[in-house]
Order: C-alpha cells, then sequence, then structure tokens
C-alpha cells in the first residue's frame, strides 16, 4: 500500500500518541514494523522526552575477595589460592622487590625460590627469592607472568569442586 497523506497523518498522530511501531502497522495495515520506522526516519519524527527523569543508576558494589577454597571428596582437591593486589598495582612495582622476598645474585638462589629479576645487571642480576607458587615464581609474580584466569573457568572450577565434594 502506498503512503497518503491520510496515512501518513494517521501515522504521525498515532506515534504522538505513543504507539509503537509494530502497533501503527498493525493499525494501519498493508504495512509493516520497518516501514513505518522508515517513514518516521526520513520525515524526521522523534519520540518526545520521557516524562519520568530516568532513575541514577546505584553504584556498583565492589568485589569481594574471594577466600581460599579448599574442597576434598572423592579424591578432588581443588584449591584456590587468595586474591592478591590488583594487577595494575603489581605493575607499578613489577622489577622491584616485594616485601615479602630477600633479594639474592641470581646464581646463588636456592631451589624453591622465585627467579622473577628485580634488579641488577649481567652476572649481578637479583631475582626476588620468595617462596615459590607455581612455575619458579612468586604468586605476585605468577599473576604478573601469566594471563589471568578468566571469570567463567573459575565459577567452573568452584562447581566441579561443589560436585566432587557431594
Amino acid at each position: 500500500m502506498s503512503w497518503t497523506p491520510e496515512r501518513f497523518d494517521e501515522m504521525a498522530r498515532l506515534w504522538a500518541n505513543g504507539w509503537s511501531a509494530s502497533r501503527i502497522a498493525n493499525e494501519l495495515g498493508g504495512v509493516t514494523r520497518n516501514a513505518v520506522i522508515g517513514k518516521l526516519h526520513r520525515a524526521g519524527m522523534k519520540r518526545a522526552a520521557p516524562s519520568k527523569p530516568a532513575k541514577p543508576k546505584a553504584p556498583r558494589p565492589s568485589r569481594a575477595v574471594a577466600p581460599r577454597l579448599v574442597i576434598a571428596g572423592r579424591g578432588a582437591v581443588v584449591v584456590v589460592p587468595p586474591a592478591g593486589p590488583p594487577r595494575k598495582e603489581l605493575l607499578a612495582h613489577a622489577w622491584q622487590p616485594l616485601k615479602v622476598s630477600t633479594p639474592k645474585v641470581w646464581t646463588e638462589r636456592q631451589f624453591g625460590e622465585c627467579c622473577w629479576p628485580v634488579g641488577g645487571e649481567g652476572a649481578e642480576t637479583l631475582s626476588c627469592c620468595a617462596p615459590v607458587h607455581k612455575q619458579g615464581w612468586c604468586a605476585d609474580h605468577f599473576r604478573l607472568g601469566t594471563n589471568p584466569q578468566p571469570k567463567k573457568k573459575a565459577r567452573s572450577l568452584e562447581r566441579m569442586a561443589l560436585r566432587a565434594a557431594a
């Protein structure tokens, strides 16, 4: 069906009264919702602002630090380490010794001590030497040296642990 001036005026009146494009299309008959939207757009017609002001969004609550989780059952044990400082804070001090470490020359460090370089050059390179968490690094340096674990995977680990405990 074509857009006669009468049909266009009817569409404009219904739009001004707050009708949806789908409802207008059904009322007029022979046109689709998209045809109504296109005609309104080409005519430059916009809805009036809503009479109620939008509710201000409540601030998002801060994330709670996940406690250490150890669940055993059916021979399965899942350990989730406690969250450390945020990654951005760690990056700012990545090449400085940690408070819990006793930096040593690279060649003098012992097995089980973090090998993350924290100073010196060449043969005098110092390593962190905090207790190892995984793959030769302490927990903070492990977080820096690897990509963060996606939330989805962490949740699936928790579900797996709960299933194993049941």
